[in-house]
This record gives C-alpha cells, sequence and structure tokens, in this order.
C-alpha cells in the first residue's frame, strides 16, 4: 500500500514519540488501518528506524543517526552508479553480508551490558560500506575517463 509522505512522517514521528515500532501503536495514535499502520512500520525497517520484529514480537526504535547514516548511504549510492547500472561487489556473493546479518551483527549480547543494539558494531559497518562506496565512485570515474 503506498502511503503519502506527509501522513508517513507523522507516522515516524509517532513511533519516535512513543519509542515503540508497532502497528497497533500506529493504528492506536492515528486511527489507522492494518494495512496502512504495518505498510509505514516496513518502509521504517528497510529504512533503519526500525528494527526487524524480535523473537518476542517487539520492535526496537534505532537512534534518528541511523536513520541519516542510511540516508547518505543511498545518496552516495545514486552517485556512485550511472543511471541504468548495477554495482557488482569484487568478492564472490558468499562472502557478501546479507541485510539479516546486519540485523543479527547490530544485536550485541556479548559487548554490551544490556545487550540489544550496538552502535559501535553499526558505525564500523557503515564506515566499511561507505569505504566501499566511495572505492567504486573512484574507480567509475577513472574508468569514465
Amino acid at each position: 500500500m503506498e502511503i503519502k509522505e506527509e501522513d508517513y512522517q507523522k507516522a515516524v514521528a509517532v513511533v519516535r514519540k512513543s519509542l515503540s515500532g508497532s502497528v497497533s501503536n500506529i493504528q492506536r495514535k492515528l486511527y489507522w488501518g492494518y494495512c496502512r499502520a504495518a505498510s509505514a512500520v516496513d518502509r521504517m525497517q528497510n529504512e533503519f528506524i526500525v528494527s526487524p520484529m524480535s523473537a518476542s514480537g517487539r520492535r526496537e526504535v534505532y537512534p534518528e543517526e541511523m536513520h541519516e547514516l542510511w540516508k547518505e548511504l543511498q545518496e552516495v549510492k545514486s552517485q556512485a552508479t550511472p543511471e541504468g547500472f548495477v554495482l557488482v561487489p569484487k568478492v564472490p556473493s558468499e562472502e557478501i553480508l546479507p541485510l539479516n546479518s546486519l540485523y543479527e551483527i547490530l544485536d550485541c549480547q556479548e559487548c554490551c551490558d544490556a545487550g540489544g543494539f550496538c552502535q559501535e558494531r553499526y558505525i564500523q559497518i557503515i564506515e566499511g560500506i561507505s569505504k566501499a562506496m566511495i572505492e567504486a565512485q573512484e574507480q567509475s570515474h577513472d574508468n569514465s575517463n
């Protein structure tokens, strides 16, 4: 279901204010139906605003910086690849970290006292991704000259 940007921003504001990424929370606060609220939460998960649902059925609300870094990554990606082209990593596909693994890495149980989201690991991953994107952009500029 397509949601207007203005309505989506209202849903994001509700999630950030209440620190609850549940569909039912959005339904109650905004008087939305299930499908509309679920679509908003799915988009928030894709944009690193909320975590995937845990085994207990809860979603963590990530710090705003995480979403900002996601937006920066999207911008770098769009600048690094000309329209119609797709970035293909140099490493074999079995070495690529799937998105689910990223969520598992961020769900820290070892180094964080309380467990849960590990900002230190997140920063390391984003720095690695950013470095790879910049290298790809530089290579595309070198190849075009």
